[in-house]
């Protein structure tokens, strides 16, 4: 008896719905090769493998299910997976991956490329190609959403709900704007001088402004990773965004004199 194991991986819990389909493609697959007699009754379903809340920074089978599944594959098995990149976390993964699964004799099957027999070496060698082709497809995808969030920040527009530490989101005709908030700007002021000035620890600076009943902006009371970003901010002098590209892409416009917001 040989069977058909589905994998799939979710990067946070609240992403119940992305796995949920991952799970249901992978079932409806395997249904269809069972009503198509491509799988006879010597082929079942041998079950459902998950990693919930898990980055993609982890190898395949390094991951909890992911090493549960493998302990569990004989010769004839098949995996499925909805996506390349839900199983794999690069081209180097894929490689290994596929190699340790050839040397089992399983077959792994990527819903969203054409189905290539991996146990052979051409086959390895095709879907190596195309997972060249995925990963330049994501690297494309990133670089546009950089380039996207530039533009936003340079016009000051936020690229989400929240705004940049140190700034707040307003409304100008019925367009959302970032500006500088000074009341953050004046607690993070404080936070600098107990840091720098009287040394103190972060958690005593915490109960200092709870002490003090110094709150955020929008009256929430700031936690220790929220006064750290902030002081982090306040040195930087209070950039728009964290990420590094980001951060070069803005200075390199404001000194052409084309970024509107600062």
């Amino acid at each position: 008896m040989n069977y058909v194991f589905g994998y799939g991986r979710s990067s946070t819990q609240k992403q119940v719905i992305t796995i949920d389909a991952q799970k249901r493609a992978c079932e409806s697959w395997f249904q269809i090769q069972k009503d198509t007699r491509r799988f006879d009754d010597t082929v079942e379903w041998g079950g459902w493998y998950e990693d919930r809340a898990v980055s993609s920074d982890a190898p395949w089978f390094e991951r909890e299910a992911g090493d549960i599944l493998l302990s569990r594959l004989h010769p004839g098995d098949f995996v499925v997976v909805s996506m390349y990149d839900r199983a794999f976390r690069s081209l180097a993964d894929c490689a290994t991956s596929i190699q340790i699964l050839a040397d089992k004799h399983v077959k792994i099957i990527i819903l969203d490329t054409p189905e290539i027999d991996t146990t052979t070496a051409n086959g390895a060698l095709v879907v190596n190609l195309l997972a060249v082709i995925k990963e330049h497809e994501k690297r494309i995808i990133k670089e546009r959403a950089r380039e996207a969030r530039v533009e936003l920040l340079r016009t000051g527009r936020p690229t989400c709900g929240q705004a940049p530490t140190g700034y707040k989101i307003i409304v100008i005709d019925g367009e959302k704007r970032l500006t500088p908030c000074p009341h953050d700007r004046k607690v993070f002021d404080l936070v600098a001088d107990l840091r720098d000035n009287h040394k103190m620890a972060w958690e005593k600076i915490y109960w200092e402004l709870v002490r003090q009943r110094i709150r955020r902006a929008d009256g929430s009371q700031g936690g220790i990773t929220w006064i750290k970003l902030g002081y982090k901010s306040r040195k930087q002098g209070y950039p728009l965004s964290q990420n590094e590209y980001v951060q070069k892409s803005l200075s390199l416009l404001a000194k052409q004199g084309r970024v509107v917001f600062s």
